[in-house]
């Protein structure tokens, strides 16, 4: 029996990283955020990204500063490092903080024809963006 059951799970764990959702990055493409925790952001408030294969980080303008952070992408699971970001002082800098601040609780990555939508760890939409 216990001869049997090695193989058998062997096969299962096998097929079930197969299985795993592959995700493929928009590389260098401009995304721009069109909705923060469950609000339309308008495109003059110039907040987007885009992702950088070579360095794995995310770089761009959170809508006064610009900013950057590492990235790491399992599957679909999507989480962001210590980002960095310029200090200059705007007004109305509450969006900014909001987004920045979003970035932490990513966890997973899905894209909807050309819209990419980042999900925390209960699967709650946080953010949605086009190209």
């Amino acid at each position: 029996m216990k001869k049997a059951l090695f193989p058998f799970l062997a096969l299962v764990a096998i097929l079930t990283f197969q299985c795993s959702p592959k995700f493929a990055l928009p590389f260098g493409k401009d995304l721009r955020l069109t909705q923060l925790l469950g609000e339309s952001v308008p495109a003059a408030a110039n907040i987007g990204f885009k992702f950088d294969q070579e360095s794995q980080k995310i770089m761009g303008k959170a809508g006064c500063n610009n900013f950057s952070a590492p990235f790491t992408l399992k599957g679909d699971k999507l989480s962001f490092g210590d980002g960095v970001a310029t200090k200059m002082a705007c007004p109305n800098m509450d969006l900014e903080n909001k987004f920045l601040g979003m970035l932490s609780q990513v966890k997973q990555i899905k894209q909807v024809g050309s819209k990419f939508q980042f999900f925390d760890e209960a699967g709650k939409a946080l953010a949605a963006f086009s190209e």
